[in-house]
Formats: C-alpha cells, structure tokens, sequence
C-alpha cells in the first residue's frame, strides 16, 4: 500500500499550491474552543522538520515575521511553519478537519 501524504493548512497569500485557501477562507464565525486548541497545537508545534531554508513568512496583514520558511510533518499530514501562528492568533481560525480528526481521535 502506498504511502499517502496529505498536505494542509496553506495559506495562499504565502504559498500557492492546489491545496491552498486564502487567509479569510479558513475564517469561521465562531470562535475556536479552547479545548481544540490546547489538544492540536501541541502535535503541530512538535512536528518533524522535513523541508527548510534561509528566509522568513511575513505576517499577511501585518508585515512582521512570524515565523521560518519550513514545513513539517508527523508522518501522514504536512503543514507550513506559519500554520501555528495563524491558528493562535487568530480565535476564529478555523483548521482543516483532517488535522482536526487526526489529533483529537488519536490520543
């Protein structure tokens, strides 16, 4: 069976890609919880670094770095450095549901 890697929060005012939304697109009008958050963001902090390089992402709307250009992974999902800090910054922020799935049902 092949192996089958799924790529996930990207951001297209950062990286176009197929799999890229705009910043407003991952949006929803309710706050997250916080039990989400403190369940996700560790496994996404604590990534493997597969891919890196000199320079820096800017803050969209603020234009201040925040983070490395570099993408991790845990094997199965690969994300961009600047997914974390959008995901903190942002209550409404509203990630993929596969990371969602994959982190809250494999505890």
């Amino acid at each position: 069976m092949p192996l089958l890697i799924e790529f996930i929060g990207f951001i297209s005012e950062h990286d176009l890609t197929e799999e890229s939304k705009t910043l407003l697109k991952y949006h929803r009008q309710h706050p997250k919880d916080e039990y989400l958050t403190n369940q996700i963001i560790k496994p996404l902090e604590s990534g493997t670094l597969i891919l890196g390089w000199i320079g820096y992402t800017y803050d969209v709307k603020d234009q201040f770095i925040i983070a490395p250009d570099a993408y991790y992974t845990d094997g199965t999902l690969i994300w961009p450095a600047y997914l974390t800090y959008y995901f903190l910054k942002y209550s409404t922020f509203n990630l993929d549901e596969r990371i969602v799935i994959r982190y809250l049902t494999t505890k």
